[in-house]
This record gives structure tokens, sequence and C-alpha cells, in this order.
């Protein structure tokens, strides 16, 4: 209330220094200094102005505190996923964001400042923004992005004054210091005893042969002191692994587009980590296979607390039944595979417990760019199985879907138990003869993605679909059928221990094509259909049915926890 009484009196004394001006008309002002003071006075004026509406706003009148907290959720940060490959152009987005909030009026400027969690991104690469950043983060924990090299630099003093308070560190290595083994980071870096998080990259896009494959056993060692409470590990693009870790303490590990590995070396290493809850290798060439059966030697690598373990390949050859091998599977583990190449099927193990708990079975054909897309998991959500074969995409050749249905259904094993299965594609008479014969299916979901807006004549597809249905799933209890195609035609075959059948048509206004006389009320779609028993109803376009099996796909990119 004083602060609106103290606005008044300065816009009343500004009104007045306002009309007096007027009174004497702009003439009598003709000296520079004195029509800048007339520019000042009608300046704050409307600052004023604009800063008692303000007070009227609903969002003026928030607490501190909660108005603070939209601030923090609103930040990139703030999202799954932030520390990805391209984190030093996340962190930059993020601190612009900060300067944005910050810079909307006096009152949103002062809350940010008085928020020590809000700079708790600190940006190393500049020195005006580390200044800033650590004095307004104040004694609040802090990430930070720096780069390398870092010995004898703002950086490295200024991480030195405040060590004790990372608790996370990004390290980008130029491109320059692609093929470089940092051995001089003990010394450049201090101690960071709170350190939670590492993450190094280089800057390189491309995977380049030329660089030295990663020395998993010669690891340099990066830091003074052992960062003890270390739980999360990132490598990008990396040539080499960081020593004087504790990697019995991580439960996070990624390790993606990086040089060869050995893999000796690399059961090795993962028999350390025996607390990891979740487990990313993508892109990592695998070397050595040779002694693969040697290294494992009968004896895979437990990991019990594991619950997430992703295993993919977008560029080159896929070793995925090595890796595979190379774990034991526990009955609480959701395990992502992505990429695809005949080469890397052989010797792919056969059914086990893991895979005999999955009752449900969901297949995708989107898009080119999606590709084919497996997903399975059972009763209990914290076990599953996604399998996404990319750029492969129906019609397919024989030969060509061969090596993927060997791959797919080896890994499943015994489908005896999928009682429920979904497909959808834009090819539903190709999708379906995909799968075997599964007696065990009494519940089938079938989405056809075709265009809206087809004739009769195009039905026959989606006859051919129902048809392979009956013959591939022969013990089926309910059916949904999800298509802008008008309708089945053909009946007669439909099994006599279908207890429910309902066709989902998109919903056509009147004059849209997919509206035709067959599907009107007295029309031969509905009057065969009321004759068969299936029910009829109708959608818009927007509600599709989410067939994803919960917790299965990840929600931003593959490659992320």
């Amino acid at each position: 209330m004083h602060e609106s009484v103290s606005n008044a009196d300065e816009l009343i004394s500004l009104a007045q220094t306002f009309l007096e001006v007027l009174n004497k008309g702009l003439g009598s002002f003709s000296e520079f200094d004195k029509l800048q003071c007339l520019e000042k006075t009608v300046a704050t004026s409307l600052a004023l102005v604009r800063s008692s509406t303000n007070e009227w706003r609903p969002i003026h009148k928030l607490p501190a505190e909660i108005l603070g907290r939209i601030f923090q959720v609103a930040m990139p940060s703030n999202a799954p996923g932030f520390l990805r490959r391209d984190d030093f152009k996340a962190m930059k987005t993020d601190l612009r964001a900060r300067m944005v909030i910050s810079h909307v009026c006096v009152r949103w400027r002062a809350i940010a400042l008085d928020m020590a969690t809000f700079w708790s991104i600190v940006d190393m690469t500049s020195q005006p923004w580390a200044l800033a950043g650590l004095e307004r983060s104040k004694t609040t924990s802090i990430h930070v992005f720096a780069r390398y090299p870092i010995h004898n630099t703002v950086a490295g003093s200024l991480l030195t004054s405040r060590g004790s308070l990372v608790c996370g560190l990004s390290l980008e290595m130029p491109p320059q210091h692609q093929s470089i083994v940092p051995d001089e980071l003990a010394m450049a870096l201090p101690p960071l005893p709170n350190l939670k998080c590492l993450c190094i990259t280089t800057d390189r896009g491309e995977y380049d042969r030329i660089r030295p494959p990663i020395d998993l056993e010669h690891r340099p060692r990066i830091f003074p002191c052992p960062p003890l409470r270390l739980t999360k590990l990132i490598l990008s693009n990396q040539c080499w692994f960081p020593g004087g870790i504790a990697l019995g303490q991580l439960t996070h590990l990624r390790i993606t587009n990086g040089t060869p590995c050995n893999y000796p070396s690399l059961v090795a290493l993962l028999r350390q980590c025996v607390l990891l809850q979740q487990l990313v290798l993508v892109d990592i060439p695998i070397i050595n296979l040779e002694d693969a059966d040697e290294a494992v030697n009968g004896h895979p690598v437990e990991l019990p607390h594991l619950r997430f373990l992703t295993l993919g390949s977008t560029r080159i050859r896929w070793s995925g039944s090595y890796l595979l091998r190379t774990f034991a599977f526990s009955q609480t583990l959701i395990l992502r595979l992505f990429g695809f190449e005949e080469a890397g099927i052989r010797g792919l193990p056969r059914s086990s417990a893991f895979t005999n708990t999955f009752d449900r079975l969901v297949f995708q054909d989107a898009s080119v760019e999606d590709g084919m897309i497996f997903q399975a998991a059972g009763p209990d959500p914290s076990c599953g199985l996604l399998f996404h074969a990319q750029n492969m995409r129906l019609p397919c050749t024989t030969a060509s879907l061969r090596p993927i249905r060997q791959l797919f259904f080896g890994l499943m094993g015994d489908l005896k138990n999928i009682t429920r299965l979904t497909i959808s594609s834009m090819r539903c008479d190709k999708a379906v003869p995909f799968f075997p014969t599964m007696p065990s299916v009494v519940f089938l979901r079938l989405v056809d993605r075709e265009s809206v807006g087809l004739t009769w004549n195009d039905d026959h597809l989606l006859n051919a679909a129902f048809h392979a249905c009956v013959v591939r799933f022969p013990n089926l209890v309910e059916l949904e059928i999800w298509s802008p195609r008008e309708f089945i035609r053909e009946l007669a075959c439909m099994p006599r221990h279908l207890k429910r059948y309902t066709f989902y048509h998109i919903r056509g206004d009147k004059g849209d094509c997919t509206r035709s006389r067959d599907i009107s009320p007295n029309g031969p779609a509905l009057t065969l259909y009321r004759e068969h028993g299936v029910e009829f109803k109708e959608y818009d376009a927007n509600q599709e049915p989410d067939i994803d099996l919960p917790g299965i796909r990840p929600t931003r990119g593959l490659s992320d926890w």
C-alpha cells in the first residue's frame, strides 16, 4: 500500500512537470539538455504507469515462492534428457531463457535474482556469464559447463574457488583435440568431492576411423581425488574413458558415438558397475569379437539393479547378438534395441525367462523414418521389450523380412503366452501375414493407417487383412478394426467363437468422401454388420487409440534415459 501511494505522489509530480512544459511550449526548451530532461520525464511517467498496471494483473499477485517455482519449471534444464549429445547447445538455450525471464519486469527480475537455484547452470566458457552465475547461485549446488583445455584458464580458477559446490560437470573437447587423451586433466581440475554427474563430449559430428580406439584398460585419471559421489557418467563421441572413477558407484552409464571398443575390456568394465540402473550403448563399434565367448566364459554380466538397457546402432554394424549374450536379464528390466543389420543376428539367444511373462505385443509400421517398431510387455510394468528396425517398412520383399522375423521372434521365443495383440500399419494386408500362427491370441486390435477418403475399390486390402487374421489367430474372441476404409464386405468366414467384433470408422461430415451411402443408416455396410452382430462406431481422426505400452518407449530420443 505504501508503495502505491509513493508511486501516485511521484506520478503527480511528474504530471505537473509535464504540464508546465506543455504550457510554455516546446520552443522554450530549445536547448538539448532540457529536451533530454523532458524525454526522461515522459519515460519515467510511462514506466510508473506500466508498473502500476502490472500490479492489477493476476500473475503479479502470486507469491514470490510460487512465481519462482514457475520459473524453474519453465526452464529447458527441467525437462527430461537435458544432458544430450548437444548439451552445450541446450545450455545456451537455457541461459537465454533465464535472461528473458529476468528482464520481463522489475518484480520478476528481483525474484529471479534472489533465487540462487535459478542460476545453478553456470557457463564457464564465458567469463561474464561465469562470474554472474557464480555470484547469483551463492552457495547452492551448480552444474558447470566448461571447455578443454582448462589449465591456466579463468574456468580453472573459478572451478577451484567453488569446487565443493559442483554437483555436475559437462566438459567439451574441441575438434582440434578430438584425438587427444588429456593426461594433464588431473592437474587442471580441482577436487570435486560432491560431483554426481559427469558428461564428456567431443565437438565432432561424424564418426572418424582415424581416431584411436577407446582403451578401457588404461584410463586417464582426470580428477586429483576420486569423486566418490559420482553416479552418472555420459560419454559422447569419445576416444577415451575417464579413470579415477569408482565404477561400483555408478547408477547411470551412457556411451554413444564413440570410437571402437575392445569387447573383452568392455565386459570386464561392466562387471565392475554392479549398481547400474540404466545403461545405454549406442553407435559403439565393437572389436575383437572373436574373443567374445572367452570374455563371457559362460558367466554373463549380472547387473541386479539394472532397470533400463538400451543397445543400438544408427550407422555402424550392429553387434546386437554379442551384446545381448553379455547380460543376464532380470525380471525387472526394460530392454530397448534399435538399428538393424542381418549380420548381427548370428548366435542370437533364444527364449528365456525374461520374455516368458510377456502377454501383450504391439507392432507398428508407421513411416519410412520410423521403420518397424515392436513392443512387448507383461502384467508387471517394470519388464518389457522395445525393438526398432529402422528404415524398414511394409511392403517388403520376403527376403528382406526374413532377417527381421528371425531377429524379433528369436528374441521373443515361444509366443504361446501372447494373448493381446495390436497391429498398426498402412498395409495391414501385409502386416498380419508377417506374424506366425498364434493360437493364444484372444484379442486383436487392427489399426489401418491408410489415407482418408478411399473408394470401395480399396476395401479389398482390408478384406485380405481380415482373412489373414482368421487364419493366423484362430481362437480370437474379441476383434477391433480401426480404418478409414468403409467396411469389410466378406464376413462369411468370421469365426463363430468371435464374441465381439467392433468396426471403428473415421466419422465423415456431410459431403465428406469418407461417408458414403454404404455406411448410411440403411446402407449395405450397416445392414451386413447387423446381420453378423458387428458393432459399428465412428470416430474423429484425432481419436485413434493410444497403442503404446506404458513405459516401454522413451519420452525423448531412443538414447535418452
